[in-house]
């Protein structure tokens, strides 16, 4: 089953597979929570879009947004701890795989699966990057101004 055949329906074949792990939801639903307890679910969005958020300054600011066929809540499933992002559905209906403490072998046997993780590991790490980037060179314009009202 080539789960990128049509990102639009769910063949009935992967309905069955999946079914005991399928979630519906709908715009602007929260997934999970920023900061709450792990959950030990790793997602994979099959339907509709969803963003990613942060508190920034204690406002909630778009990251990201993720788009069908991929994963998250990778990252707290492999390092542990809390929930690092809020999670909200951006499209009229989201249909999610919610896998509870899924064995990471069986995703990573699947190649689809494993290239679609591995890119979401990569981009979000190119995503941290690219923000740690950003505040080095605000931090040093910052320096030079601070430094040239003080001379």
């Amino acid at each position: 089953m080539d789960l990128n055949e049509n990102q639009n329906q769910i063949p009935d074949d992967e309905k069955q597979a999946f079914g005991k792990f399928t979630r519906e939801y709908h715009q602007d639903d929260v997934i999970i929570t920023e900061g709450e307890s792990n959950d030990k679910f790793l997602y994979l969005l099959r339907l509709g879009n969803v963003g990613v958020y942060r508190q920034v300054e204690g406002k909630e600011e778009l990251i990201t947004t993720i788009e069908p066929i991929n994963f998250f809540g990778e990252m707290e499933l492999i390092i542990g701890g809390n929930r690092l992002a809020t999670i909200k559905t951006l499209s009229e209906r989201a249909v999610v795989y919610a896998f509870h403490n899924p064995d990471l072998n069986n995703i990573t046997n699947n190649p689809s699966w494993r290239e679609k993780l591995l890119t979401r590991l990569v981009n979000d790490l190119k995503d941290f990057s690219d923000r740690c980037i950003k505040l080095e060179i605000e931090n040093a314009s910052l320096k030079q101004k601070y430094e040239g009202k003080i001379q």
